[in-house]
């Protein structure tokens, strides 16, 4: 979510910018934070942003929010599956599941 930040305080009027999270929101809360991704979420909300929570990259057609858009960029900010403990990101025991993850969706 913090990316998505920056990169709507970069974009004046973000017409079509989609933050997503593989995580519901709160998993989010409980691995980062209710104040802050509040805040961030909130940010981005009245920016115009379009916030989405749960989705899973490798099943991208399967979201109606997402149903005929197209798309001239769509960025990974260090996509990972979730690690040990829940809402964490995954670290070297999963580096080989991130791998393959990263292929289902490339």
């Amino acid at each position: 979510m913090t990316f998505s930040q920056s990169l709507s305080l970069k974009i004046e009027k973000p017409k079509y910018l989609y933050a997503t999270t593989f995580l519901s929101k709160d998993e989010l809360w409980n691995a980062y934070g209710e104040s802050k991704m509040t805040s961030i979420i909130e940010g981005l909300e009245s920016k115009g942003v379009n916030v989405h929570h749960k989705v899973d990259a490798t099943k991208l057609d399967t979201y109606d929010f997402l149903n005929q858009k197209r798309f001239d960029r769509l960025i990974f900010n260090f996509p990972c599956i979730p690690g040990e403990n829940t809402g964490k990101d995954a670290q070297l025991n999963e580096i080989a599941q991130n791998k393959e993850m990263l292929d289902q969706v490339f």
